[in-house]
């Protein structure tokens, strides 16, 4: 008898490849240094992402620059977490 978790991986593991099979067209895949992503290119979203940004556009550009800073901060605490970890 299997285990739950070796289970779920394996279903994981088939979602995945019909999922890949069915829509190889529209997957590109990339190479990063040492490292393999794969990227599923569509339009969907990109007209309401577009409505958005016009329509607070004013909201945007006063909070860009707070994202921003939050963003680099995260990366910081990310930073070093992975360097904490690294030591222990």
């Amino acid at each position: 008898m299997i285990s739950f978790e070796t289970g779920a991986m394996i279903a994981l593991l088939v979602m995945i490849s019909i999922l890949l099979f069915t829509h190889r067209r529209k997957i590109t895949f990339s190479r990063f240094f040492i490292f393999y992503a794969a990227m599923y290119r569509t339009k969907r979203g990109l007209s309401t992402m577009d409505r958005l940004a016009k329509k607070y556009q004013r909201m945007w550009e006063l909070l860009s620059v707070p994202i921003i800073v939050v963003g680099f901060l995260g990366m910081a605490l990310v930073v070093e977490e992975l360097i904490r970890n690294l030591i222990l």
